[in-house]
């Protein structure tokens, strides 16, 4: 170890300026704090929880960009046959959609000095930097996307946020036709299993169902109690070994897995998003029939570096290309329900 000092670079995505604004050992926030004399190599680094709600989900490899995949709009119907003759001939409906890759990247940039007098490798720092950016950017744009013009959260307004990629899980739930978001202000079992019931044919089989809450919302949700003042949740301890535990789950809900993502917001108003009226310090529930949807995957994860002769610096890129839609067709929006007013 050299024994001196480290710190981070971050620089503005290259849209918004063309000035390279690479960290240096001099910048109060960008380095300056990670630099004290004698720092010790041994950087406890605060790692947030990695994304998972992209994994509830089918995957599908995409070959091009777009690619078209299959819906049927309705199923054939069985009839009554006569000896000696064809039943009644029917046939499934079809449709398709389309899966639309978008691009999501990390760029950082450092200065030569800081990893002359950095204490141990930087790389690797950086490196895991920018694949925590990247999966919690993923994330939030699943739970919180919306593609309209306006985003239906008042204090998205960036053309580059990532909230923008897709038209994501809170959005469908809040704004879907077809059923209603249930009221969570009396937060208890018969309400949140509401939920559910809204979901009609597609909330039926637990199995292929999963409840998304926030932090806070999943510690409320850990001491739900019923009539008989038994708790609700089953938690991981009870579940068993065999049984698959999905990334962030914390237990089983009414037989559903319920995960919390820290990307789930706690910070929205009654409506269920954030407005600029407020006040905005309640959450959603979110319960999400998975095989409904399809993620897919045109690019893995891609890491570069490139040094920067004139300035000085070495520039690291992290991208993905990923697209994420429903399967179902737009008359069946059943596939996501919310329950909102929900205190964090």
């Amino acid at each position: 170890s050299k024994g001196k000092r480290l710190y981070e670079a971050f620089r503005e995505i290259l849209e918004k300026s063309e000035l390279s604004k690479a960290m240096d050992s001099a910048t109060a926030g960008s380095g300056l704090e990670w630099v004290p004399t004698g720092f010790s190599s041994d950087l406890v680094l605060m790692i947030m929880q990695r994304a998972g709600v992209i994994d509830i989900f089918p995957h599908l490899r995409q070959p091009t960009d777009p690619i078209k995949f299959p819906q049927k709009t309705a199923r054939s119907t069985a009839k009554k046959k006569s000896e000696n003759t064809a039943p009644t001939e029917t046939k499934p409906t079809t449709a398709n959609n389309s899966l639309n890759a978008e691009t999501i990247g990390v760029y950082i940039s450092y200065a030569d000095e800081l990893e002359e007098d950095s204490a141990f490798a930087l790389l690797p720092v950086l490196r895991d930097d920018i694949v925590e950016a990247m999966a919690l950017g993923i994330e939030s744009a699943l739970i919180n996307g919306d593609t309209t013009g306006t985003h239906m959260d008042s204090d998205v307004t960036g053309a580059d946020d990532v909230r923008k990629l897709y038209k994501g899980l809170r959005k469908l739930a809040l704004d879907g036709s077809g059923y209603t978001v249930e009221d969570l202000t009396t937060y208890n079992a018969d309400n949140i299993l509401k939920i559910r019931k809204n979901m009609g044919v597609y909330g039926v089989d637990p199995r292929k169902l999963v409840w998304l809450v926030s932090p806070k919302q999943s510690i409320t949700m850990q001491l739900l109690r019923d009539s008989q003042n038994t708790l609700l949740l089953t938690t991981l301890d009870k579940i068993g070994q065999q049984a698959t535990i999905l990334n962030g789950e914390i237990g089983v809900l009414f037989g559903s897995p319920v995960i919390v993502s820290e990307m789930h917001r706690e910070d929205v108003s009654a409506s269920g998003k954030f407005t600029a009226a407020g006040p905005n310090n309640l959450t959603t529930i979110l319960c999400i029939r998975t095989d409904a949807f399809l993620v897919g995957d045109r690019r893995d994860f891609r890491l570069e570096t490139q040094r920067q002769v004139k300035s000085g610096s070495t520039d690291i890129t992290g991208t993905m290309r990923i697209a994420f839609e429903d399967r179902i067709p737009d008359t069946e929006k059943q596939i996501v329900a919310a329950g909102k007013t929900v205190t964090p």
